[in-house]
This record gives C-alpha cells, sequence and structure tokens, in this order.
C-alpha cells in the first residue's frame, strides 16, 4: 500500500498515522504493533515536512508473513541523518532514536533527491494459519493480544 500525501501540510503526520492505523486493522495486526507502527509513521513524515519539505511525501506499507514494514519518502534535499539529540532534553532531534527503539530494524536509503526510511516491526508469532488481505498479501492471523504484553523490539 502507498499513498502520496502533501509534503507541506502540518496535517501530513495524522493522516499518515490514520491511514497506516486503518490499513493494520484490515490486515489484522495485534493493536501493539499497530501503536508502534503509527508513532513510526508519525515520526517519519514529521522528519519528512521538517526537513525535505516539497510538494509530496510517499507513505506506504508492505506486509509479509513474519513482518510489517512501513517507510516514508520524501523528495529532498537529502541530508545526513542524526539518530541522536545533540542535548538529552532537547524537544527535536529524537524521531530516528524513537524508530530505533521501536523497529525491529530501519533503513535510510537514497531515494531520487531525497531520502527513503523503512522501518520493520516482527509480528508475533501465531497459533493459527496465515490469512490473506483483500489485497492479496499474506496476514499474520489475528493472536490473543494483551494491553500488558511487552514491547521488546531488540
Amino acid at each position: 500500500m502507498t499513498w502520496q500525501l502533501p509534503g507541506h501540510s502540518k496535517a501530513t503526520p495524522t493522516d499518515a498515522r490514520h491511514l497506516v492505523a486503518q490499513t493494520c486493522r484490515l490486515w489484522n495486526i495485534p493493536p501493539h504493533v499497530i501503536q508502534d507502527l503509527t508513532l513510526i509513521v508519525s515520526e517519519l513524515a514529521t522528519n519528512a515536512l521538517l526537513h525535505a519539505p516539497n510538494d509530496l511525501v510517499t507513505v506506504g506499507m508492505i506486509l509479509t508473513a513474519d513482518d510489517v514494514w512501513v517507510f516514508c519518502a520524501d523528495q529532498g534535499p537529502r541530508r545526513p541523518i542524526k539518530t541522536s539529540p545533540a542535548h538529552a532534553d532537547d524537544e527535536h532531534g529524537r524521531g530516528l532514536l524513537i524508530v530505533d527503539t521501536l523497529a525491529s530494524r530501519y533503513t535510510v536509503n537514497p531515494c531520487g533527491r531525497g531520502t527513503a526510511v523503512a522501518a520493520c516491526l516482527t509480528l508475533p508469532a501465531s497459533t493459527t494459519p496465515p490469512v490473506r488481505t483483500p489485497q492479496g498479501t499474506v496476514a499474520a492471523a489475528p493472536c490473543e493480544d494483551s494491553c500488558d504484553a511487552t514491547h521488546s523490539h531488540i
């Protein structure tokens, strides 16, 4: 799934969160994974708006049998990526630090004049057979999920 969102709109991170959450529910992604994915996509879309404002930001998702990926690609200009804030109490500069903490893994790659950042979360093991999404993608079947479940992403 991919979406083209405005590259100058303050609503883009919110819109990205809603699109990702809606798609996750269609794909039967567990609620704690949805929470982490929506936070990640919000950080990525915010970074695109702040550091590479342009006409469009591309947001997308990929689902495999074991993982769900979310990505955000801006139109540039490409800039160095920092993964830690300048000061511990700095309000800005923590986006990729949050992504690094939540994601099982993430990548930062050149994308035309811009940058594409993709983050992956490993889906919890399921004891039921996989199901097919309306888009034909193999998805994890719903599993027991608890709001008390640990959120280790190492």
